[in-house]
């Protein structure tokens, strides 16, 4: 969700480790059409996603993200982004 235009970009992917070319590939996107880039990517608190992936924080580096957590047990945070 873009903050200021409060667009949605939705992309489907079928195993969690698709996720990773999909980030590049929508980062790709967004600076080549709107100069912009992926700021924040709000996951859920798998090991995959979390601190003790190396891979994850490096895609985070290389293209300039940072993660946020949903808490856990919190359905509220269910339908936030």
């Amino acid at each position: 969700v873009d903050q200021d235009t409060r667009a949605i970009w939705a992309k489907l992917y079928k195993t969690p480790r698709d996720c990773y070319a999909l980030i590049k590939e929508v980062n790709a996107e967004l600076k080549a059409r709107y100069d912009g880039s992926i700021k924040m990517v709000r996951t859920d608190q798998a090991s995959m996603w979390n601190n003790k992936s190396a891979s994850w924080k490096e895609l985070e580096e290389k293209e300039g993200f940072r993660t946020e957590y949903s808490s856990v047990y919190t359905p509220e945070q269910n339908s936030n982004v």
